[in-house]
């Protein structure tokens, strides 16, 4: 089953967004991971954008709420 997950940061205070800066690079090695795992087969990331999309291969709708339930950065 795949879904696709958009991600979509709200506005947030310059503080806030630097402190959000530190969080990248385990992004950035949590999803080689999943890759790894075949959980997410696709990632985009919009250029000047706090936006972006994933494309997860899970088994049941329930897995995708788990994931993210057990892997929030914030």
């Amino acid at each position: 089953m795949k879904f696709l997950v958009k991600l979509c940061l709200l506005p947030m205070s310059p503080e806030m967004m630097k402190a959000a800066l530190y969080v990248i690079p385990a992004e950035i090695e949590y999803l080689k991971a999943a890759k790894e795992e075949g959980k997410a087969l696709a990632s985009y990331i919009f250029a000047g954008r706090v936006k972006g999309i994933t494309i997860c291969d899970v088994k049941s709708h329930e897995e995708p709420n788990e994931i993210l339930a057990k892997n929030q950065v914030v």
